[in-house]
């Protein structure tokens, strides 16, 4: 089960939170980064063909420079559990265990992780409150809050300030439901 957690964190790759206690102030953004944020995340995942579920916490920190994403997922005590480095045509996953995944993409890499992809090359778009395809225009749900639908996904936006404070994503399948809640606590850059 931990390692099963541990894929998922990592798949998550952004992934990036409420309900978690905050143990330790959030490191500064790095100021020679083109946009970076932190915060924290809660994930629970429901896997239809075994009918396992689990609800894990973390926190996230994501830092671009130019094309190139590095995502480290921490536990809430803050000891790393995954760091992803990303660039536009490769991308490496090392887990806290030493093992090391790479691939083409991050998505390929959750895709071999998890068994499915994650969708991290959205995920910056849908930080900064935008979709990450520019034909896809936002809508607003009965109690006026913003959501994207985009590569399976629902983005919500609870709160109407921008950038977002929180933002709760959820994937219905197939194989497996995933419902995430990202508070971010740092953002610097667009």
């Amino acid at each position: 089960m931990q390692r099963h957690v541990t894929g998922l964190l990592a798949g998550l790759t952004g992934l990036l939170f409420a309900a978690c206690a905050m143990l330790e102030a959030p490191k500064a953004p790095d100021p020679s980064a083109t946009f970076s944020t932190q915060g924290r995340l809660s994930v629970h995942y429901h896997d239809f063909a075994s009918g396992k579920e689990d609800t894990v916490f973390g926190r996230f920190d994501w830092t671009e420079h130019g094309r190139d994403v590095d995502l480290s997922l921490l536990d809430p005590l803050g000891q790393s559990i995954a760091m992803v480095h990303a660039e536009p045509d490769h991308a490496t996953l090392r887990l806290s265990d030493g093992r090391t995944f790479e691939g083409a993409s991050a998505e390929d890499l959750t895709r071999e992780a998890l068994g499915y992809p994650v969708p991290v090359a959205g995920l910056r778009a849908w930080l900064l409150g935008r979709a990450n395809d520019p034909s896809i225009k936002p809508t607003t749900d009965a109690s006026g809050a913003l959501v994207i639908h985009e590569s399976n996904w629902t983005i919500h936006y609870p709160d109407a300030g921008m950038p977002p404070r929180r933002i709760d994503l959820s994937y219905p399948g197939p194989g497996v439901s995933l419902d995430l809640r990202l508070a971010i606590e740092a953002q610097n850059g667009s």
